[in-house]
């Protein structure tokens, strides 16, 4: 068994004071390999500080819908705040780092552990939302053959727990589960950088392999900084002032 303590962070979303907060949190806590599930760009205005935090400090990095479409082609039905954020990602970032956000995998087994993806294992820009959704995914998990009974999933910026026993949504600081190994489970770690929860604090999970044990974590960070950056970036207004509200 894994003497790692793995640290899962999801949907960064250019938010470079709550990354730093989540590095310096999974410091502390002894954190040996870091997770990334996608969004490490789009809404925030540190995309390019976000993308060198990732690359340097981050194991495995997994690619996101926003990730995928710093360049067009982009989603039809993408918001207009997001295409606004996409199109200043583009300007800022360098070939090299769009290239390189579109080179990542969509789907990583780290260490052979657990299994990482962005949105869902149907797709990865699929919402895991639904009863219908998560059932499906469960399905899909416990088909691979592989032994895997773990997945940790993003996109929804909502934290969460799945089983066939239902979902567990009330993840809060200190909120943990125990991983039992004859059941299969779907786990959010909630959004670093545009939390969706009505809680403003960054969140994150971290894992042991050795216990079992998946353990939320929400972080204050320096909101009005960020803020401060969107608004010198002239970025939509509703994208700044989200993060005051956690929604």
């Amino acid at each position: 068994m894994s003497g790692d303590l793995y640290g899962i962070v999801s949907d960064i979303h250019g938010n470079a004071e709550a990354f730093a907060a989540a590095l310096a949190a999974m410091k502390e806590l002894g954190v040996t390999k870091i997770c990334c599930l996608g969004d490490i760009v789009g809404y925030g205005a540190s995309p390019v500080e976000c993308v060198q935090v990732a690359r340097d400090h981050c194991q495995f990095i997994i690619r996101g819908n926003h990730d995928s479409q710093v360049l067009p082609p982009r989603h039809p039905d993408m918001r207009a705040e997001a295409l606004a954020a996409l199109e200043y990602a583009g300007k800022v970032l360098s070939p090299a780092d769009i290239e390189w956000l579109k080179n990542l995998p969509t789907l990583l087994t780290p260490d052979e552990m657990f299994i990482i993806c962005h949105g869902a294992l149907t797709d990865p820009d699929d919402y895991i939302l639904t009863t219908e959704a998560a059932l499906t995914n469960l399905n899909l998990l416990e088909r691979r053959n592989d032994g895997k009974n773990l997945c940790f999933f993003g996109h929804t910026h909502l934290p969460m727990a799945i089983t066939r026993h239902g979902a567990k949504t009330n993840l809060t600081a200190g909120g943990k589960i125990i991983i039992d190994p004859t059941k299969s489970y779907l786990i959010n770690p909630g959004s670093v950088g545009q939390p969706r929860d009505k809680s403003p604090l960054a969140s994150l999970v971290t894992y042991s392999p050795f216990d079992g044990s998946v353990t939320w974590h929400r972080l204050n960070y320096d909101t009005r900084a960020a803020q401060e950056k969107m608004k010198e970036a002239d970025l939509p207004k509703w994208l700044w002032q989200r993060l005051s509200l956690g929604k």
